[in-house]
C-alpha cells in the first residue's frame, strides 16, 4: 500500500476534473469526426475555401487569472503569436506554431505570475473536424508577497481537436481545445515543481476583411493547469476575452 502526501492528493483531486473533461472532449470530438467524415462524402469541402495555404495570427487579450499559488486573483494582458499552414491536394494536413504570454500583477498582495505556453501542432482534418499531436513548452515564474517562489521552463506532450462552422464562403466559427503534458518541469534554484495537465478551450470567430487575404478574430478562451510547489497543490484558471488579425495567402 502506497501513501501520498496531502499536498499531492490535494492535486490529484484538482486535476481530476481537468481529465474528465478531456476525456469527455476527446470522446465528442470523435463522434464529430465520425460523423462529419460520413456527412462529407460525396460533397464539395466547404472548409477547404476558408484555409489559407500559409497564414500568421497575432491577438490581444483582457485575461482574468485565479491562482490559488499565489492565493489572489486580478487581470492582466494575453497576447498571442501564431504561424500556420494547410497543405495537401485538400488541405488536410495542418501545422501551428503559437505562443501564449502574460504577466499578471496580483496587487491585493504584491504578486506577479510571468508565463509562456509555445505549442508546436501537427493535425489531420476530417471534413470539419481535426485532431493532431503537440510538443509543448512552458516557461513560468511566480513570486508572492514579493518573494520569488518559483522559476524555469519545462516541455512536454499533448492533443489538439476541434472544429469549423463555415459560415458563408469566407467566415467561420471555430472551436479549439487542447491538452498538453509538461513531463519536467527545470527549477532554476531546482525546487519540487511539478505541473498538472494544461487544458486550453477556445471558442472565436473568423471574419473576412479583405479578399480572403485580411480576417479579423474575435474570441474567448479558458485554460486550467495544476501546479505542485514542494508537495503543496494548487489550481490554476486564466480566462481571457481577445481580437486580432489574421493574414493568409494561397499558393
Amino acid at each position: 500500500m502506497v501513501f501520498r502526501s496531502t499536498g499531492e492528493f490535494a492535486m490529484s483531486s484538482r486535476c481530476a476534473a481537468p481529465h474528465a473533461f478531456k476525456i469527455q472532449l476527446c470522446l465528442a470530438l470523435s463522434a464529430a469526426v465520425f460523423l462529419a467524415a460520413e456527412t462529407a462524402k460525396g460533397e464539395s469541402d466547404p472548409v477547404k475555401e476558408i484555409l489559407p495555404t500559409a497564414w500568421i495570427q497575432a491577438s490581444y487579450g483582457l485575461s482574468t487569472y485565479k491562482s490559488e499559488l499565489v492565493e489572489s486573483n486580478d487581470t492582466g494582458a494575453l497576447i498571442n503569436y501564431a504561424i500556420g499552414a494547410n497543405v495537401g491536394e485538400e488541405k488536410t494536413f495542418g501545422l501551428v506554431i503559437r505562443t501564449d504570454s502574460s504577466a499578471i500583477d496580483f496587487k491585493l498582495n504584491e504578486s506577479k505570475i510571468e508565463s509562456s505556453w509555445r505549442d508546436t501542432v501537427i493535425r489531420y482534418r476530417w471534413g470539419y473536424a481535426y485532431i493532431g499531436g503537440i510538443l509543448g513548452y512552458s516557461s513560468f515564474a511566480a513570486t508572492s508577497a514579493g518573494a520569488e517562489l518559483f522559476s524555469g521552463t519545462g516541455t512536454g506532450y499533448g492533443v489538439n481537436f476541434g472544429g469549423y462552422l463555415p459560415l458563408g464562403r469566407d467566415n467561420a466559427l471555430v472551436l479549439d481545445g487542447s491538452s498538453v503534458t509538461i513531463g519536467e518541469f527545470n527549477e532554476v534554484d531546482q525546487k519540487a515543481v511539478k505541473f498538472g495537465a494544461r487544458t486550453d478551450v477556445s471558442i472565436y470567430g473568423q471574419m473576412e476583411i479583405m479578399n480572403d487575404a485580411v480576417h479579423s478574430t474575435v474570441g474567448y478562451t479558458q485554460r486550467t493547469h495544476a501546479v505542485s510547489l514542494d508537495g503543496s497543490g494548487s489550481a490554476e484558471t486564466h480566462t481571457a476575452t481577445w481580437v486580432g488579425f489574421l493574414f493568409g495567402a494561397n499558393f
